[in-house]
């Protein structure tokens, strides 16, 4: 997915096929009624190509390093035909699992299985089609990519909520084993610091991709309530304007209400620089609407002496206990908002409480140094119970 060339001690090889994010030619054929079943084939033929691709460079990776164990982490984005291949080996499946990947590898069996299931077989010619296509992708793909789908049956799973763990549950992904493994963060990069006394004016920041579901537009609701009770602020949205459209309502919203004075967007920026904003902030609003994930946005505000304010989507209600270490509101109740508010600028004492219990909250629960531990203990423990 064009991800960028780092220098890393170990070897990584990045040559998986992924979907674009823009529509390709095939694509555009598609959406077009004369070229409709021509982009349609196309597509077949190019997840065909990459099915075979991808499983081969996988199929010589394992027999090169001839791994103890095989470790899935973000694999939504990757061919269909990957866990009917990996369910054909004989290792131990570890799965780290933070969003809907195996959700989607067991709901969604790709192009070539619909091809399998859907593609009729009633008269000769077209049975004589299906098996010769059949034929050749078994010979190109050596057997590994075949007319069968299965699913491994001893994956272990560890997420990085309880969410996601019942979000997979409840789709019926057949796990063997599974624990919650909260994400952790590099509290070296993530210092404490405090760069104003809370309020006058208050700074509330708002990071994440633009998009309907992260509910920047709530932050702008908010910021009109304040502005009405004469509550000096200054917003900051920050985050890649994701949905245009989107982007574009929050645009109107902020000209529409006055709050052009208040308000900063910025585009995607580096970490050295959101955090900064996180010292400069006296509230980071995390107003996801998402019943998935774990954002490890929550962390990093807690880390860095930012009261974090959420709707408790996306796990965060797991980390944030309610007027302790941070504060939880329901979706969209900007009058709720706006009490916590002022209770916070009307009694600093308790926001400077309620800041360093979430630093030291973040330091005893969710560094990166014990979330690292407790995933090679897993990982030991998975060798112990399927020794190779």
């Amino acid at each position: 997915m064009k991800a960028a060339p780092k220098s890393l001690p170990y070897p990584v090889v990045r040559r998986l096929n992924s979907p674009s994010r823009k529509m390709r030619f095939a694509d555009r054929l598609t959406t077009h009624k004369l070229t409709r079943w021509l982009g349609i084939a196309l597509v077949f033929l190019r997840e065909i190509k990459h099915d075979i691709q991808d499983t081969a460079l996988i199929d010589q990776e394992i027999r090169s390093f001839q791994p103890d164990l095989l470790y899935l982490g973000h694999i939504m984005p990757l061919t269909r035909a990957l866990m009917p291949f990996l369910a054909r080996q004989a290792l131990p499946i570890v799965a780290d699992e933070g969003g809907k990947g195996l959700i989607y590898s067991w709901e969604d069996h790709g192009l070539w299985q619909r091809f399998q299931a859907e593609f009729p077989q009633k008269s000769g010619f077209k049975r004589w089609v299906k098996q010769a296509i059949n034929g050749t992708v078994r010979q190109l793909s050596h057997g590994r990519v075949t007319q069968e789908w299965v699913f491994p049956a001893d994956i272990q799973a560890f997420f990085n909520s309880n969410l996601n763990l019942r979000n997979a549950l409840s789709s019926g992904v057949p796990l063997e084993r599974t624990q919650v493994i909260h994400s952790g963060i590099d509290l070296e990069m993530f210092p404490f610091k405090r760069e104003k006394e809370f309020g006058n004016p208050l700074t509330i920041l708002v990071p994440g991709r633009i998009e309907e579901n992260k509910g920047q537009l709530d932050a702008v609701q908010l910021g009109v309530l304040l502005k009405e009770q004469s509550i000096p602020f200054e917003l900051t949205l920050v985050g890649e304007r994701w949905n245009q459209a989107y982007a574009a309502k929050v645009d109107a919203e902020i000209q529409s209400s006055g709050l052009e004075d208040q308000t900063l967007i910025l585009p995607m920026i580096s970490r050295e620089e959101l955090v900064q904003l996180y010292h400069k902030a006296d509230i980071t609003l995390f107003p996801s609407k998402y019943q998935s994930g774990f954002s490890r946005i929550p962390l990093e505000a807690m880390a860095c002496g930012s009261v974090i304010v959420s709707y408790g989507k996306e796990g965060s209600n797991e980390i944030i206990q309610d007027g302790k270490n941070g504060f939880i509101l329901i979706a969209s109740n900007f009058l709720a908002a706006f009490d916590c508010i002022s209770i916070l600028i009307n009694n600093p004492g308790l926001a400077a409480q309620i800041i360093h219990q979430a630093r030291t909250d973040i330091e005893s629960s969710y560094s990166l140094n014990n979330y690292v531990e407790t995933i090679e203990m897993y990982l030991l423990q998975t060798l112990q119970r399927c020794p190779v």
